[in-house]
């Protein structure tokens, strides 16, 4: 599968629609102005003008990807163990349902997947797979400290 990004909509005029909201703080409907009260918001670190232009993807992706980038979402304060940094080779905890808990033939086949997952990591980290490529086998499951 190749990552896919289509763009579905986006502000057309971004310095303009941020200064038609802020002219709202200043008091100024005045078009020709607007780009301007942008521009000064942003210079003096009034960045919640930022917010309102926007647009709208429509991304196909891995799922690790898309946890990488909500990791980095802009206007977020927000870490999480790294998927590119961490040698989860040496070893992943995971979390098991409660419905495979609730039949030890559930849990082995569980656990056998989680182990051979690990296996297979630590074959292609000895084929010199990066850690970042080696750890797209992760399953969601795997546990995660954010």
């Amino acid at each position: 599968m190749q990552s896919k990004i289509k763009v579905l909509s986006y502000t057309n005029n971004p310095l303009t629609t941020m200064g038609h909201m802020a002219g709202i703080c200043y008091g100024t409907t005045k078009e020709n102005r607007y780009i301007g009260i942008a521009k000064r918001c942003l210079e003096e670190g009034h960045d919640r003008v930022s917010e309102f232009p926007t647009i709208s993807l429509e991304i196909t992706c891995s799922a690790k990807l898309a946890r990488e980038v909500y990791t980095h979402i802009i206007g977020t304060t927000r870490l999480q163990a790294s998927t590119r940094y961490i040698d989860y080779s040496k070893g992943f905890k995971f979390v098991t349902p409660p419905s495979i808990l609730e039949s030890p033939d559930r849990e082995e086949v569980w656990d056998n997947a989680m182990d051979w997952i690990l296996k297979s990591m630590q074959i292609l980290e000895g084929l010199n797979v990066p850690i970042e490529d080696l750890t797209n086998l992760l399953p969601l499951a795997y546990e995660t400290t954010f």
